[in-house]
């Protein structure tokens, strides 16, 4: 078992150092480029959705 490592009292950022690190847009534009995972697609409910209706009209 790993001992955790807690660090009470660490470095306090500034104000600027936080600034500069929040960049939202640049985390917008990444987030939409992404492709979205296929089974979060229409298309794929709709194939399991009609797979499964005629497995069970057939079966």
């Amino acid at each position: 078992m790993h001992k955790i490592k807690i660090i009470v009292d660490g470095i306090e950022l500034s104000k600027n150092e936080i600034n500069e690190k929040q960049n939202f847009r640049k985390v917008l534009k990444e987030y939409q480029k992404n492709k979205p995972v296929i089974f979060k697609t229409v298309l794929f409910y709709g194939i399991i959705g009609l797979s499964s209706l005629l497995f069970f009209v057939l079966f």
